[in-house]
């Protein structure tokens, strides 16, 4: 399996350590970074962004699209009340994937594979 290097912007801690734990378990390298940081996806394989309106981080979205061509996984709890996650909505919001929250471990791996895509 392929190691990736993927940049986690998640704001609250347990979710962050949680994931992080996941990605390194499955041999991932992963660096955190605040929501400002976006020059921290230099290099990357791969963004898995938290957001609390996956609807209104269209903003964010395009600034770190801008800035550099990385995947980018959308992670929302939003996306439970909203509507499932589904790959009609992550092309409408213009990300790889997206990952409603909570998750489990295999639900994170299986999304950050959708989100690699040819990557993987």
């Amino acid at each position: 399996m392929r190691s990736y290097r993927i940049v986690l912007i998640e704001v609250d801690p347990l979710m962050r350590e949680l994931a992080q734990r996941w990605l390194e378990e499955a041999g991932h390298r992963v660096v955190r970074a605040a929501p400002t940081e976006l020059d921290a996806a230099a290099g990357a394989d791969l963004v898995m962004m938290d957001v609390a309106s996956p609807r209104r981080a269209a903003e964010r979205i395009g600034l770190l699209q801008a800035r550099h061509a990385v995947p980018i996984l959308l992670v929302s709890a939003g996306l439970r009340r909203s509507s499932e996650p589904s790959p009609a909505l992550a092309l409408q919001l213009g990300v790889a994937a997206v990952l409603p929250k909570p998750y489990t471990r295999g639900e994170l791996l299986a999304a950050v594979s959708a989100a690699l895509g040819s990557s993987a």
